[in-house]
């Protein structure tokens, strides 16, 4: 979702999130070790985001900071229960369910320097964070500090930029940064690329059984993009081995990029041919009936609807 989505979306999105939230994720975490780290899945109960725990036996970094102040409370005791100092909190992309748990986890663990890699997903956090508290929508906890607001959170110090290639652990363990700037399902992003656990996490650019969001800021050449983005990582990685691990859903070998290609393909043949919304959100929903947060289709269908009838009118 971009900063242009309209009051009335995000507040449908806020009020599916809630009704459907006791249907997933009903198992909370998983752990995996490799090659001296040990990675913490931590599946979001309110959606289905993710957040990720890296640990090599003497300290830890974190991968997203979820989408409410619940879960971010759970995802501290799993940190807790690590017995280590958490050196790092890195997002990934501006989106508010990526970040919005972070005052909990900043209080927690004061000391864990709160990292992003570029100023562009720095200035889009700020910029969701800012349109959120206009409207009301914001936890208290996550309010930016203003002259109106002078205990709320202090985005703009709290906040570091990056520009190492890595995120790297005092034993020598690294995890490898790559960014991205060309418009996909966000402007700016960052992905984390882990030889240790032959791991890519993807954050939003990947979801599995997890309808894509393809509504406001999303547009034609954002799909096209995307699409070309995906089949670049998957030459790649296509002779490594390497597991996706998603920013929601759970994770899947390399050929998840494939499924949400032709996710993608699938998307846009319906909007050619589908006719009207519903007719495009039956189908959608015909030939995906296992993917959860369908709340997002009428946004995707109606603002590429639109697209789909100014090129035909041209």
């Amino acid at each position: 979702m971009m900063i242009r989505t309209t009051e009335m979306t995000y507040r449908f999105l806020l009020v599916a999130s809630l009704l459907f939230a006791p249907f997933v994720c009903a198992t909370p975490t998983e752990t995996i070790k490799q090659n001296g780290l040990e990675l913490n899945l931590f599946y979001g109960k309110r959606s289905t985001v993710n957040a990720y725990l890296f640990s090599d036996g003497k300290e830890l970094i974190l991968l997203d900071a979820l989408d409410s102040v619940d879960d971010a409370l759970q995802l501290k005791t799993l940190i807790d229960q690590q017995q280590l100092p958490l050196k790092q909190i890195f997002i990934s992309h501006g989106h508010p369910d990526h970040f919005t748990g972070l005052a909990v986890l900043n209080r927690a663990f004061p000391n864990a320097d709160i990292v992003v890699a570029s100023e562009g997903i720095k200035q889009e956090l700020i910029g969701w964070a800012n349109w959120m508290t206009e409207r009301g929508w914001m936890h208290i906890s996550m309010i930016p500090k203003s002259e109106k607001a002078p205990r709320g959170f202090d985005y703009e110090r709290l906040i570091k930029v990056t520009s190492e290639s890595q995120l790297a652990f005092d034993s020598g363990k690294t995890l490898r940064i790559d960014r991205g700037n060309l418009p996909t399902e966000t402007v700016h992003y960052a992905m984390l690329y882990s030889e240790d656990l032959y791991g890519l996490f993807m954050g939003d650019l990947a979801s599995n059984k997890v309808h894509l969001w393809l509504g406001e800021g999303v547009d034609a050449q954002s799909l096209e993009n995307w699409q070309t983005l995906l089949a670049v990582i998957t030459k790649r990685y296509q002779s490594t081995g390497v597991i996706i691990y998603p920013g929601h859903g759970k994770p899947a070998p390399l050929s998840l990029l494939r499924e949400v290609s032709q996710y993608i393909d699938v998307f846009k043949f319906a909007i050619r041919t589908g006719g009207n919304q519903g007719a495009v959100q039956t189908k959608m929903m015909t030939l995906f009936p296992d993917y959860s947060e369908s709340g997002y289709l009428p946004f995707g269908i109606e603002q590429h609807l639109v697209i789909q009838t100014a090129k035909t009118d041209d």
